[in-house]
């Protein structure tokens, strides 16, 4: 298997994205890495790639109080290719032991949004999506769109 530039891209951009606690690494970030590529092959291939992504992804993941606090790997929920905006976490803890079959105790549950499209025009009309990523205690991915 011959590494492509894309491929030490992608590395890269894992490794700078954890740092903003995000994630570039599974299918429904490829569209968003497809189009951050050829952004930085119109710049030029920018010699400190590493460099060069840390100023384009410093602003891609976005919250709003405060970064996830990731149980396993980040797993950062997208929509349009584009990064959505992280809105809440929560653990799910059975307070009443009313839950017993219902839902997984002790899955964390992270709460995304964003505008469908992302960057709506003037006057286009726009919807609000939501998805949910779940990590188990053991830091195994769910996703629910």
């Amino acid at each position: 298997m011959v590494l492509s530039e894309f491929n030490y891209f992608c590395a890269d951009a894992i490794m700078v994205s954890a740092k903003f606690a995000g994630s570039v690494d599974d299918e429904q970030a490829d569209g968003f890495m497809k189009n951050l590529f050829l952004i930085y092959e119109k710049e030029g291939a920018p010699k400190n790639r590493k460099k060069w992504l840390a100023e384009k992804l410093k602003d891609q993941f976005v919250f709003m109080a405060e970064p996830p606090k990731w149980v396993g790997e980040p797993r950062w929920a997208y929509l349009d290719n584009v990064p959505m905006v992280f809105l809440h976490q929560f653990q799910v803890v059975d307070l009443n032991n009313q839950l017993s079959g219902r839902l997984k105790v002790g899955d964390t549950v992270f709460i995304f949004g964003s505008k469908t499209p992302p960057c709506p025009q003037d006057e286009e009309s726009w919807a609000v999506a939501y998805r949910m990523v779940v990590q188990t205690e053991e830091g195994e991915d769910l996703y629910y769109p």
